[in-house]
């Protein structure tokens, strides 16, 4: 919701889904047109994961360091964010050792 994050009003926040929604569209199309091309697929594939792990990096980080909590509760929050990036890691190992395929 971009109301929480951004001091906009109702029929703004209204537009800037819809444009969100647009692109997911548009996104959705481009990868279904280079699904049957591996070298585009694996490009696509980084930008969009390397997009989330962006995301989740600026969104989540800065407001795990300005919350009130003690160091065991933010070193266990960067631990879990790490695992899930090392998760991440551990499926495209598999998948690449594994020649998975559909």
């Amino acid at each position: 919701m971009p109301q929480l994050h951004v001091d906009c009003r109702k029929w703004e926040a209204i537009g800037l889904q819809f444009i969100t929604a647009v692109g997911a569209l548009i996104g959705t199309w481009i990868g279904y047109q280079v699904e049957s091309n591996d070298a585009y697929k694996n490009i696509l594939l980084a930008i969009a994961s390397g997009g989330f792990l962006y995301i989740a990096t600026v969104s989540m980080v800065p407001s795990i360091i300005a919350e009130k909590g003690s160091v065991f509760e933010i070193i266990m929050q960067m631990i879990s964010f790490l695992a899930g990036v090392g998760l991440m890691v551990l499926v495209l190992w598999l998948e690449a050792i594994g020649g998975h395929s559909h």
